[in-house]
């Protein structure tokens, strides 16, 4: 199958113009979860999400168990009342989505952790256009990372985690669908966008879908993707920031004071080396403690 991943609105006229291509798919009502299957199931492509923006509260989406067994990516304002969404717990679990909260909005910091404690994978959306409490966010950060009590994984927390390297930097817009080395963004006409912004933003990199392929080879792509060329050899503020590594100055267009994304991205860095130390130093405490 042809890279790169495809994200695209549920328009049956444009993915029967796709072939043997992965594809996620937008949709905006619950009712096209199971339409959006069937559809790709029938074309010669590869569906790895279904996503679903959905206008109301994560409480009032009707759960059905045909979704069962397709990847879901659930993208709400809120969480909504939590004893509406109990009652569903157990489909919402077997369903096995992941709910995408944007931390804009401050009491989804506590949601997130609610949603994490009763094992539901959900995701802080981090955006450079939204205030963000780097406090709220650091607090539920360490809990991720390091939380003591079983719970359910927060995105982008436990990618980083898992991918994270003492050395070298990491992309992680992925789990938002959103790194164009990984993902191209379509609209219903075919038109090609390298990222949900630019997508929102009409600016496109290509008007015709048929020539996709050629994007992935043009040098204007390759140098977009060339993360470290864009910061360093420009001499960017971001590039001397201590938390670079991982933040890769996602938040850079919003032109405002950088110390809380500085600060807090600096400290992930430190918590994630330090967590990455504590088995070693344990192993290194077994073996001396054998030869005493």
């Amino acid at each position: 199958m042809g890279f790169p991943n495809l994200v695209c609105p549920f328009s049956e006229a444009l993915i029967a113009r796709l072939s043997e291509r992965v594809i996620a798919v937008r949709v905006d009502e619950p009712v096209d979860v199971v339409r959006v299957v069937e559809c790709v199931t029938s074309s010669s492509n590869r569906l790895t999400s279904v996503i679903l923006d959905s206008p109301v509260s994560l409480n009032e989406i009707p759960f059905d168990e045909s979704w069962v067994g397709t990847r879901l990516a659930v993208f709400v304002s809120e969480m909504g009342n939590f004893r509406d969404l109990f009652r569903k717990l157990e489909l919402v679990r077997k369903i096995n989505p992941t709910i995408y909260l944007p931390i804009g909005n401050p009491e989804n910091l506590s949601a997130l952790r609610i949603l994490s404690s009763v094992n539901i994978r959900s995701a802080a959306v981090l955006t450079d256009r939204d205030p963000v409490d780097w406090e709220g966010l650091a607090d539920l950060m360490t809990y991720s990372l390091v939380g003591a009590v079983a719970h359910g994984p927060i995105e982008p927390f436990s990618t980083i985690s898992a991918r994270y390297r003492p050395t070298g930097w990491m992309e992680w817009g992925s789990v938002f669908f959103d790194d164009p080395a990984d993902f191209f963004h379509l609209d219903s006409s075919g038109r090609i966008a390298l990222s949900r912004r630019e997508f929102l933003e009409g600016s496109f990199i290509e008007e015709d879908i048929r020539r996709l392929d050629d994007v992935i080879d043009s040098e204007s792509y390759r140098e977009r993707i060339d993360i470290r060329k864009r910061f360093f050899l420009n001499y960017h503020p971001c590039s001397r920031c201590p938390g670079w590594r991982i933040c890769l100055g996602k938040f850079f267009r919003n032109g405002k004071d950088a110390s809380g994304c500085a600060a807090f991205f600096t400290e992930m860095i430190n918590l994630l080396d330090q967590h990455q130390k504590a088995p070693e130093e344990q192993k290194r405490e077994r073996h001396d403690h054998r030869h005493l």
